[in-house]
């Protein structure tokens, strides 16, 4: 902290004193009452504003649906069975590491075993195998990231693992 930072909070603590309606305030109440009163620093701020203007319309779109939807709505869904051998040996064959990140699981399950899912790396339902050579074990965050980004690099590394 420079010479200037300092003068600077010593300045507002001075300033900050001086005002009997925001004296007695906290250092989290001060700052949030310096940013209502003269808005959110540039350096502070990157994006605060949109995202609060982002949250503010989702919350009003929330209330929308609230107002309209229904209770309950029936579908039907197509149900692809799989072999829980496989995943066995996939999540024994890992023995409680993440294939993709190299992390041990994140917690264990009510067995005592290490948590980790079956992750196919070529999906079935675009045709892949249920089968222990399309089959890896990952941790929570990476099953979800492989099913969101479905990187090439990371795929091609799972399929590696998956032919061992």
């Amino acid at each position: 902290m420079d010479d200037d930072e300092l003068v600077l909070q010593r300045k507002l603590i001075l300033w900050k004193n001086s005002q009997t309606k925001i004296r007695d305030y906290s250092l989290l109440e001060y700052v949030a009452y310096l940013y209502e009163k003269f808005g959110v620093p540039p350096t502070v701020d990157k994006g605060l504003t949109k995202k609060k203007s982002r949250l503010r319309k989702l919350k009003d779109e929330l209330k929308d649906f609230d107002r309209q939807h229904p209770k309950s709505k029936m579908t039907e869904v197509e149900v692809i069975q799989r072999s829980s051998i496989v995943a066995n040996i996939v999540k024994e064959r890992a023995a409680g590491v993440c294939q993709l990140c190299n992390k041990p699981a994140p917690f264990y399950n009510k067995s005592g075993e290490a948590y980790l899912e079956c992750h196919h790396v070529k999906w079935i339902a675009r045709g892949g195998a249920d089968e222990v050579y399309n089959a890896v074990a990952l941790c929570p965050n990476c099953h979800r990231k492989m099913h969101v980004l479905d990187e090439a690099d990371d795929v091609a590394k799972l399929k590696d693992i998956a032919k061992q």
